[in-house]
């Protein structure tokens, strides 16, 4: 993978993985001739963690490996009444994480299966892979899954309850969820956008509230968040309001700042023909922004739904 990597001479690299599959990762591409100064890596939220950059142990190579780093983190706010309450009660459950012996939890569920144990090999005779957590340490994403499960509960009490229906279908599951689930959760207001008026449906089910992501950038020595993204104050589901701190360290030899983006930025700025170029450019954007959208409203070949539409 990693000469395949170098061989396509790609230097922006995104990477979604686990902390310890990515510092491995990370590591041998960069003894393949790929990182380094000139080379960006964006990683998702288990990527973007101290410890990931902590297991290269040379400071001197992790520098150079991630000088520049962005990443994303999803961030939500401890300090409510609704977190407490829940971070006590995840707090009094006995963990199931095993002994570190062999020895798991052996609960079962309603079917006969083990929750929090497996057997891994097919050999009886092998000990069982323990598959539980202690929830004495708190996680992130157990706070989404809590309210993961309560939004898809209200959405189930709607059918059922309410609507009446016989059998639940995963596709008015999913309409019931988004037009009529809202309530204060642990990790903020649970909202979703109804964009089902909207042709593209571009942000259709997407949540409108309660939602923060820190982008989080590698300096010389550590990580440190840089700014955070979320949507808009306004409730406008298809806009975001994004804050930066101007101190970024980027992946350049000397920390300067790239090139912003496109072929088509570079144009704007060198050419020297007049508005002409300029204006083909947007309009280049524009048609992009409609393609990418099953956008119509210009030309109509561009709807999804159209007998000619355009697949991405």
């Amino acid at each position: 993978q990693t000469e395949a990597l170098r061989a396509s001479g790609a230097t922006v690299i995104v990477i979604f993985a686990g902390g310890y599959d990515a510092s491995l990762f990370i590591e041998k591409a960069y003894d393949a001739g790929v990182g380094g100064p000139g080379f960006l890596w964006l990683g998702s939220d288990a990527v973007s963690q101290a410890s990931t950059m902590a297991r290269i142990e040379d400071p001197t190579v992790r520098r150079h490996v991630f000088q520049g780093f962005f990443g994303l983190t999803p961030s939500a706010s401890t300090d409510s009444p609704i977190f407490r309450r829940y971070n006590r009660s995840r707090s009094a459950m006995p963990s199931t994480a095993g002994d570190g012996a062999g020895n798991c939890d052996l609960e079962i569920d309603d079917d006969g299966v083990q929750m929090w144990a497996a057997d891994n090999d097919g050999n009886a005779s092998t000990p069982l892979v323990c598959s539980g957590s202690d929830n004495q340490q708190g996680d992130i994403y157990a706070m989404y899954s809590y309210d993961a499960t309560f939004a898809l509960a209200h959405a189930l009490h709607r059918l059922v309850e309410h609507a009446r229906v016989a059998e639940v279908r995963g596709d008015e599951l999913y309409e019931a969820l988004v037009t009529n689930v809202s309530f204060e959760g642990v990790t903020g207001r649970i909202a979703f956008n109804d964009a089902s008026a909207d042709p593209s449906r571009r942000t259709h089910g997407d949540r409108t509230s309660g939602v923060r992501y820190d982008l989080w950038n590698f300096g010389q020595t550590e990580l440190s968040v840089v700014g955070a993204w979320q949507p808009c104050s306004a409730g406008a589901a298809a806009c975001s309001e994004i804050s930066t701190s101007a101190n970024f360290t980027y992946s350049t030899a000397d920390n300067s700042k790239p090139h912003d983006g496109s072929e088509i930025g570079l144009l704007f700025a060198e050419s020297g023909s007049g508005d002409g170029p300029k204006m083909a450019a947007c309009a280049a954007l524009l048609a992009l922004q409609h393609v990418n959208e099953g956008n119509g409203s210009v030309v109509p070949e561009l709807s999804r739904s159209g007998p000619n539409a355009l697949q991405f």
